[in-house]
């Protein structure tokens, strides 16, 4: 019968692992077919879009952040609702077409399905814990005839049905799996970390098998057990000596349970006769432990007494020495005081009182001596100094209108007063300011002779700084790095620390080499800025003002500028692949040896742009103003030009192979040696050189592209590309109407 018995412990394990398989499954499933319906409806829906709901937002920025996903250029998914035009967010990192919380509105029953998602799994998990409390069962429980008891046989009741389930049997294992996913530098591959779970879970299941009461680790960890019920169902003969043995194995474990109570309850009534006994030696252990308990607390606080007496003590030394430097080197009492009260024990109230007496001071030396002691305060006067700036300068806006001389003079020695301190405060306690706040800040260049001021911030971490609106004008930020990763301490995911430049105004700033991907920087004006070799990928510069600015190598991979002013902008050798550049304002820019891979230029205006050696392979042109452009030695191969404006464009040399035309006004154009077809790999070196226009690409290639295209305007056609263009259905004058073979 010792075969029997085994048999029946593994039926009882594998009833227990198929319950516990079940509940997972449904878990599971609540979870992901909303997640799949609501991906589906918004692939497919043609209607209005509306922004992501904030709820659902704020749940999934935590849930990314928590699993290193990547992050989105726009910055916080919380700004979904404000910015949903970010329709076109991409990341480098991920399958830019799959990203749907970065921004992007989705459709209204897309919301419904996320948000039951999001809500299912919770209801589940309390209506789970709630039936395994008061029953000892749950559907799959019930459906596999087990049942969960205490050491008293009862039901678990909800609490130790929630240690059980939702601590014991879900959330140590992912706690420990994501430690070690996160611990051993596994992260962000969330396969990985979906193994670890997995194989955790089913350990846990499966350690019923070696043990000899038949419980799992999260039953021994809430203290219950696992019993299988009688069933009414028939059952193979085979299996019926088995199913009397479980009975019989069910009431072992049972008296097993019982014996072990009573063995504690005999402990306890023991430790109990032995002090009734013996009351004599028990009250004087009772009065012994009260003493030291006193005495204890009485010596803590006289120690503790004695300690802040000495440290009053000598801080009140240290104020007196102090003190006294001061009159020695300040040269007057009000210069003393002021120095003072910058390194009082209340550092907010002299702070105020330092800024109020900025405010109301006219005397050129104070305003220096208020200004030190501002610095000397450190990062917590910048809340305080950010205010006076801002209230400087409505005074200085106000006085160009009805103030005298010497009052602009006051004020503008005032405004550079609290500009500098700030500047100095900036750079020292730079890694001490995340996410501070500097909104609508003057911190602009000043070139007149009342007070002149430039801010210089060489290769200073801003990372997390707030300057929207902010007046930065001449600035000098070379260098300087306004990202960086976030508590993961890698680069890319939600959690990153970007600054936010919305709005602020950088004219004839130096942003050179600056390290500023992801940035938010909507509606910026660096206009004739310098930005060379900057970073700015996914960086969010919708509607900024880049004219004249120089780019020259910059990154700007995967970043947005729709609808950008780029209008005279150097752009030489700048790399812009993937970009968003819908309706952007190109013209006149030098783009010589760019990277257009790809980008999105659909409605953009790039006339007269000299686009010299350009790589636009894969890009959108759609729409594309390009008169008077200079595209010649561009690769443009397998680009949307439909319904562009192509008049007088130079094309000379161009690789126009698999290039979408339809529809584009070509009157003009120069096709001087331009490439519609490249030859098959099979022809010489030689053969190609001369005859690569003319030889028909694969079947496949630039199918319908060029149909309808009049030609009849273009300009340097030879024989050899006229003939090709013919077979291609296009408009020209010396195309034969027969048709082509």
């Amino acid at each position: 019968m010792h075969w029997l018995k085994r048999v029946d412990r593994l039926l009882q394990s594998l009833r227990r692992l198929g319950a516990s398989t079940l509940e997972t499954t449904v878990f599971v499933t609540v979870t992901a077919v909303p997640l799949a319906a609501g991906w589906y409806a918004n692939e497919y829906h043609t209607g209005k879009l509306v922004p992501l709901n904030p709820v659902l937002a704020i749940a999934v920025e935590e849930i990314a952040v928590k699993l290193a996903l990547p992050g989105c250029p726009q910055g916080s998914i919380r700004d979904a609702g404000i910015r949903s035009h970010f329709r076109n967010a991409s990341n480098p990192q991920v399958d830019h077409q799959g990203l749907i919380w970065c921004g992007r509105p989705v459709a209204p029953v897309t919301n419904l399905f996320w948000s039951v998602a999001i809500a299912a799994p919770g209801i589940l998990a309390i209506s789970h814990i709630y039936k395994l409390g008061k029953t000892g069962q749950t559907f799959a429980k019930r459906w596999c005839n087990i049942q969960v008891v205490t050491d008293s046989g009862n039901p678990p009741g909800i609490w130790r049905a929630f240690w059980r389930e939702g601590i014991g049997k879900f959330w140590l294992p992912v706690a420990i799996a994501y430690s070690l996913w996160w611990g051993t530098g596994a992260v962000p591959d969330l396969r990985i970390l979906a193994g670890l779970t997995g194989m955790l879970w089913l350990f846990d299941n499966i350690s019923a098998g070696f043990d000899p009461q038949q419980r799992t680790l999260h039953d021994k960890w809430a203290r219950t057990w696992v019993n299988a019920l009688p069933t009414s169902q028939s059952v193979p003969w085979q299996l019926s000596t088995a199913v009397s043995e479980s009975q019989i194995l069910t009431s072992e474990v049972e008296e097993g349970v019982m014996e072990h109570q009573e063995e504690k309850e005999t402990i306890i009534r023991s430790i109990i006769r032995w002090l009734r006994e013996h009351q004599e030696i028990g009250l004087v252990c009772g009065i012994a432990i009260t003493m030291i308990v006193i005495l204890g607390a009485l010596v803590g606080t006289q120690a503790y007494v004695q300690n802040q007496a000495s440290l009053r003590s000598r801080q009140e030394q240290e104020n007196q020495k102090f003190l006294k430097l001061v009159d020695q080197f300040a040269p007057n009492e009000r210069q003393g005081a002021i120095l003072a009260l910058g390194s009082l024990n209340h550092p907010e109230v002299g702070i105020k009182m330092l800024t109020d007496l900025l405010a109301l001071e006219d005397d050129p030396a104070q305003i220096s001596s208020i200004e030190q002691a501002l610095v000397s305060a450190g990062a917590n006067a910048l809340p305080y100094l950010h205010k006076l700036n801002q209230a400087l300068r409505t005074d200085l806006d106000s006085l160009r209108y009805g103030g005298n001389q010497a009052e602009q003079q006051i004020a503008a020695l005032k405004q550079r007063s609290t500009q500098r301190a700030i500047a100095k405060i900036l750079r020292v306690y730079s890694s001490e300011l995340p996410g501070i706040n500097l909104n609508r800040i003057d911190l602009g260049q000043v070139t007149s002779s009342l007070a002149k001021f430039t801010l210089v911030l060489e290769k200073v971490n801003l990372s997390g700084i707030q300057l929207r609106g902010a007046i930065l004008t001449g600035a000098n930020f070379h260098g300087s790095q306004f990202s960086s990763a976030g508590p993961d301490r890698r680069f890319g995911t939600f959690d990153d620390v970007k600054a936010d430049l919305s709005g602020a105004l950088m004219a004839d700033a130096n942003l050179s080499e600056a390290f500023l991907p992801s940035a938010i920087m909507e509606k910026i004006d660096l206009s004739r800025a310098n930005l060379n070799q900057a970073n700015l990928s996914n960086s969010n510069l919708i509607d900024a003002n880049l004219s004249s600015a120089q780019l020259i190598g910059a990154d700007l991979t995967y970043a947005n500028l729709s609808q950008a002013k780029l209008t005279g902008a150097n752009l030489v050798s700048a790399d812009f692949s993937q970009a968003q550049l819908g309706g952007g304002r190109l013209g006149q820019a030098i783009a010589k040896a760019a990277n257009f891979q790809g980008a999105n230029f659909r409605n953009p205006t790039l006339g007269a742009a000299d686009l010299q050696g350009a790589d636009f392979r894969e890009a959108n042109l759609s729409n594309a103003n390009l008169q008077n452009a200079n595209l010649s030695a561009t690769n443009l191969s397998g680009a949307n030009l439909a319904n562009a404006q192509l008049q007088n464009a130079n094309f000379q040399n161009a690789d126009l192979t698999g290039v979408d035309l339809r529809g584009a006004n070509l009157a003009g154009a120069n096709l001087q040696g331009a490439i519609f077809a490249t030859a098959p790999a099979e022809k010489s070196p030689k053969t190609q050189k001369t005859d690569s226009f003319i030889i028909k690409s694969p079947p496949a290639l630039g199918m319908g592209l060029l149909q309808g295209v009049n030609f009849n305007q273009v300009q340097n056609l030879d024989l050899k590309q006229i003939s090709y263009l013919c077979t291609q259905g296009v408009v020209h004058e010396q195309c034969d109407m027969t048709p082509q073979p």
